[in-house]
């Protein structure tokens, strides 16, 4: 991440493709970089280059370096409403009850909507991935460690680590809808 952090450092210090244009600089899932990319994206912020706009997209504003938000304005985007969420993919031309199921497990994210329903597949996958979350928290450990074990062993094929990433990323998601709601989104 850092040898990333390098090279986009590199393209801010460059000249925009128009002349007095922008460089917009989009860093998404910024709660995942390491200290080394943290500090070196606090740099580039310390001294941003002329003309150049960086949005860090995170969800755990707890992961982001306090010296980062000193530097940085905060914009807070929340969930929509369920009711307008389906009314608005609707208006998309997504299906009303596919719209309905999927508002009502984003808990109004419109983005994570709107990824369900262009690709189904992964809609499945977190529906499992919550069955399969709900069925492990009254488990023994043994069982909690079985359920586990195959994302390791398919994490050697899949990408490595962010493969298992993804899987507890999809808990977590799982885990906050739960706090929020009282109930067991699926």
């Amino acid at each position: 991440a850092v040898s990333e952090m390098r090279d986009l450092l590199h393209f801010a210090s460059q000249s925009s493709f128009q002349r007095n244009g922008y460089k917009i600089i989009v860093i998404a899932e910024a709660e995942r970089l390491n200290i080394e990319a943290a500090n070196a994206i606090l740099k580039i912020l310390e001294e941003p280059p002329e003309r150049t706009v960086f949005f860090l997209l995170y969800q755990n504003e707890a992961a982001i370096l306090s010296t980062i938000h000193s530097r940085a304005q905060n914009i807070s985007i929340s969930a929509v409403p369920i009711e307008e969420l389906v009314r608005g993919l609707v208006g998309r031309g997504f299906a009303e009850e596919d719209a309905q199921v999927v508002a009502l497990l984003s808990h109004g994210l419109q983005g994570q909507a709107i990824n369900w329903l262009v690709d189904p597949d992964s809609l499945t996958a977190f529906k499992t991935s919550s069955e399969t979350l709900k069925q492990l928290m009254g488990a023994s450990i043994a069982d909690k460690f079985n359920a586990v074990e195959p994302w390791f062993k398919a994490a050697k094929d899949e990408g490595g680590v962010d493969f298992v990433v993804e899987r507890l990323e999809h808990w977590r998601q799982i885990l906050a809808a739960w706090l929020v709601s009282d109930t067991a989104p699926i």
